[in-house]
């Protein structure tokens, strides 16, 4: 008897986007993703290269937004020239009031001469996602310093 063999089609590649930032970074909030309605934001990659000052760098799933703060729009690099972002990566300057945490998902000490990259692309394993306008991916950190590396997502309806 013949033997059916059933082969998955490949599924086509999400929208992704980077942005990559260098930004005097204060105690707080130093960057902020934004959900937007109707789309599933899935972060896949954050990384904090050499700080200029130790960090202490918190990963955090807000419910709510950051308020207050000085702040300015990141510009997004999508990886596809093709692809439109829908989420929004704000940099503060100053920091903002902490909006409503639903959990951290990441904690560690960056000291200046350390890279830190959070890989959130394991098989089995669900990246935090934004599912909603209200729902934020937030970067915290300690101290004062100078505060570079990058944040990588895929955007895609819901």
């Amino acid at each position: 008897l013949p033997v059916e063999v059933t082969i998955p089609l490949p599924t086509a590649p999400k929208a992704t986007f980077r942005v990559a930032f260098s930004l005097a970074a204060v105690s707080g909030d130093a960057v902020e993703l934004v959900g937007f309605a109707g789309m599933l934001i899935r972060i896949t990659e954050v990384a904090i290269a050499k700080p200029s000052v130790s960090e202490t760098v918190v990963l955090t799933k807000r419910r709510t937004a950051d308020t207050g703060g000085t702040s300015t729009n990141a510009t997004i690099a999508a990886m596809d020239s093709a692809d439109a972002p829908t989420g929004v990566l704000k940099l503060y300057t100053a920091a903002p009031t902490a909006g409503t945490t639903a959990g951290d998902l990441g904690r560690c000490v960056v000291a200046a001469t350390d890279v830190m990259i959070w890989d959130f692309t394991r098989p089995d394993t669900k990246p935090p996602t934004l599912r909603a306008a209200n729902e934020r991916f937030c970067i915290n950190v300690d101290a004062t310093g100078t505060l570079p590396g990058w944040v990588e997502w895929t955007e895609e309806s819901q």
